[in-house]
């Protein structure tokens, strides 16, 4: 009896078991189903991440034109108050620029110019006279001034003195007194040119004529220093030498930088000039011989700038068409996919009709810009565009920030994109 039991039992089983397999069998269908939906879910989120970061790094180059935002209900563009200068930046050239190098803002116009550098600007020194550090420094106890002036500015140190101090005390202890002076336009040092000797140097913060130093005092402080004999006629100052005070440019003038442009002389308190060529900062390196050519200045449009500025939108525009090219399926079955696809290509056609001026360029392809089969938009002509930079910058600008311009238009269809209530948000949590 045992026996016909097990046998009865293990026949239930396998009848279990058969009903199993047929159930399965029977619903696979409905779960492979729901695992391709899954899947397809899965990766039509992934889709929508990555559409999402590239058109954000869409809108991060278009901010760099102008705002985009609703004025009652109403979409409005305004572009940012640098864009027309970064069309109209101006490249600058220099032949030798080891002598002299420039830059160039959007104020500069085109030129050619030759320019020598026959001195740059320095900083005026003043040196004390040579004294023996172990000496006495010779002045009894008590207060001494010195005063200072430079630029029109003076400022007094005062140093009080017990009449026991070596030189070097006294030297050591001007230094630290001008160094510490609030604004005062000078910088002290304390060397020591020989192993028993030492001096005091003065030197004007600023260079230039303008920040010639002058000083008065007392006159023991300034005989101890050697100063007292010391010529300040500024254009016959007193030189120093190996042992005597004295300035190391003898004529104040001489701390100008100068340049001849044009066989004009100019002069000026730094090395670095910006209010002699419109537009255009110098900065001077380095004094040229005699016989050394001059220096050739070129000023031109700055092409190659604009070209970016162009290009960074055309990058981030073929970024998003070769990603939607590369998920050609999702593409296919999402309607707001394909509408983008159709928006980005519409621009190789769009006009911007505020532009009324026959001479100007209405359509992106007037700047050379062409659209490929595959939607993507290439920079091809830079003649034609550097034709239009050279009349006027701003009619190439005027494509892109004009109020119905190409820039509004991106904006424009990629805006129901974006955001918490965007499609691709919303794409993202379904």
């Amino acid at each position: 009896m045992a026996e016909i039991a097990s046998i009865t039992s293990n026949s239930s089983n396998n009848q279990v078991e058969q009903l199993v397999q047929a159930f399965r069998a029977s619903e696979q269908p409905k779960i492979d189903s729901i695992k391709t939906k899954k899947t397809t879910l899965e990766n039509t989120q992934v889709f929508y991440n990555n559409l999402f970061t590239k058109i954000n790094s869409l809108v991060s180059v278009l901010d760099k034109f102008g705002d985009y935002k609703f004025n009652n209900g109403s979409p409005i563009f305004n572009k940012t108050d640098s864009i027309d200068k970064l069309f109209k930046a101006k490249a600058i050239k220099s032949s030798k620029t080891n002598v002299l190098t420039a830059t160039a803002n959007s104020e500069a116009i085109p030129s050619t110019i030759s320019l020598k550098v026959e001195r740059l600007a320095s900083n005026d020194v003043l040196i004390t006279k040579k004294l023996t550090l172990a000496n006495n420094f010779g002045l009894s106890e008590g207060t001494y001034n010195l005063n200072f002036t430079v630029n029109g500015e003076t400022k007094s140190i005062s140093l009080t003195l017990t009449g026991g101090e070596t030189n070097e005390d006294v030297m050591k202890k001007i230094v630290e007194t001008i160094n510490k002076t609030e604004n005062i336009k000078i910088n002290a040092s304390y060397i020591k040119d020989t192993s028993t000797t030492g001096r005091l140097t003065l030197t004007s913060k600023n260079s230039g004529t303008d920040n010639a130093i002058t000083f008065t005092g007392d006159n023991t402080l300034l005989s101890a220093l050697g100063l007292d004999s010391v010529v300040q006629n500024s254009s016959s100052r007193s030189i120093a030498n190996d042992n005597d005070a004295g300035f190391v440019t003898s004529n104040a003038a001489d701390l100008n930088s100068k340049i001849v442009m044009n066989s004009l002389n100019i002069y000026r308190n730094s090395n670095t000039i910006d209010d002699v060529i419109p537009g255009v900062t110098l900065n001077l390196l380095k004094p040229q011989e005699a016989n050394d050519q001059p220096v050739v200045l070129t000023t031109q449009v700055d092409t190659n700038g604009v070209k970016d500025l162009i290009n960074n939108v055309l990058t981030a525009l073929n970024d998003i068409v070769d990603f939607i090219n590369s998920n050609k399926q999702i593409a296919r079955s999402e309607s707001s996919v394909s509408q983008l696809k159709f928006n980005i290509r519409s621009l190789a056609s769009a006009k911007i009709d505020s532009i009324t001026d026959e001479n100007s360029p209405k359509y992106l392809s007037d700047l050379g810009i062409k659209i490929d089969e595959n939607g993507k938009f290439t920079l091809s002509d830079t003649t034609t565009l550097e034709k239009y930079l050279k009349d006027d910058p701003l009619k190439v600008a005027n494509i892109f920030t004009k109020e119905d311009g190409i820039i509004r238009k991106i904006n424009d269809f990629i805006y129901n994109l974006q955001g918490t209530e965007g499609l691709i948000s919303q794409k993202n949590h379904h």
